[in-house]
């Protein structure tokens, strides 16, 4: 199958364009080049089943439909896209979840990152880098700090500096 990897700007350039590139998988994994997908300028990018989902400088929303970047309302600086729901934390540290059809609706907690995987696993980081797991309704918190949290299918994997 392909599957399409989407490179945080910043690491491919200094200007803060967005790139993408494809990788085979299975029988060895084969790379396409970098491919240019600008102009617009983002922060930050969030690839799941829901589609593709970005945040520009100024923490405007964006979704990626027919190849095109799509503003949608509200701000956040964060932004993580799961199998239905996107997951972001505003400069507040206020958490939202919506679905594509859907406005977005806050939860109650406050993070200033959050990460969703495709079957639906919550995890997220608060301002002093307390780590929290969404367990129904509620954040449990999770021993240890760090700085930034992923969950996917490969489990939760962080960093703490």
């Amino acid at each position: 199958s392909m599957f399409t990897v989407f490179l945080p700007p910043g690491h491919a350039n200094s200007a803060e364009y967005i790139y993408y590139r494809q990788l085979a998988c299975p029988g060895g994994i084969t790379l396409s080049n970098w491919a240019y997908r600008g102009p617009q300028k983002l922060k930050t990018v969030a690839v799941g089943s829901a589609g593709v989902w970005a945040v520009d400088p100024s923490d405007n929303i964006y979704y990626r439909h027919n190849n095109i970047w799509v503003k949608y309302p509200g701000l956040l600086k964060d932004i993580s896209v799961g199998k239905v729901n996107i997951w972001g934390a505003n400069k507040h540290d206020d958490i939202f979840v919506r679905q594509l059809s859907s406005g977005w609706f806050q939860i109650s907690g406050k993070l200033k990152q959050v990460s969703v995987s495709n079957n639906g696993n919550i995890w997220g980081v608060n301002s002093g880098d307390n780590i929290y797991r969404r367990n129904g309704n509620t954040w449990q918190h999770i021993g240890g700090k760090l700085k930034v949290v992923a969950v996917g299918n490969s489990g939760v994997w962080g960093v703490n500096s």
